[in-house]
């Protein structure tokens, strides 16, 4: 899956649908082999766009409490990122923030899911199997967003 998408990413919006300890070690990986991708992480604890928070890359959390999808759909387009991840954990969905990352216009929009999704996803990866245990690493390695080597050998 290796594209030329890769090289024109600039901006890259991480969506954390897990615990922050579950993705910690995917987001330091990616600082570490892409220290050339700015990122901004987007924390919804709730599917419904109630109770997030975005961080800003050199910035305070600065966190949201509403309801209005509609929000949160502008704050992604007004933030003008080349592509989304999104990190969610195995129970979680990933097509209810990569729609809104749609209508936002990202164009790219990663995530993990054995769901079809239509299009919402642009690249749809796999889920590897339970014995695997970064997740989030193998997402960001399988799409190409980190090099194969970046993976902790099991």
């Amino acid at each position: 899956m290796q594209d030329e998408w890769l090289s024109t990413i600039q901006r890259l919006l991480v969506i954390q649908l897990d615990t922050a300890d579950a993705i910690r070690g995917a987001i330091a990986t990616l600082q570490q082999h892409r220290p050339d991708i700015s990122l901004i992480l987007l924390e919804a604890q709730n599917d419904d766009g109630s109770s997030v928070s975005y961080i800003l890359p050199g910035e305070m959390p600065l966190t949201v409490h509403d309801n209005f999808q509609h929000a949160t759909i502008e704050w992604i387009r007004e933030q003008s990122v080349d592509a989304a991840v999104v990190l969610s954990a195995r129970e979680r969905s990933p097509y209810t923030w990569a729609y809104r990352c749609y209508l936002a216009g990202v164009p790219i929009r990663i995530g993990q899911s054995l769901e079809f999704g239509g299009q919402v996803l642009s690249h749809c990866i796999a889920p590897p199997d339970t014995t695997v245990s970064d997740p989030h690493l193998h997402l960001l390695q399988t799409c190409g967003l980190v090099a194969t080597e970046a993976l902790p050998q099991i």
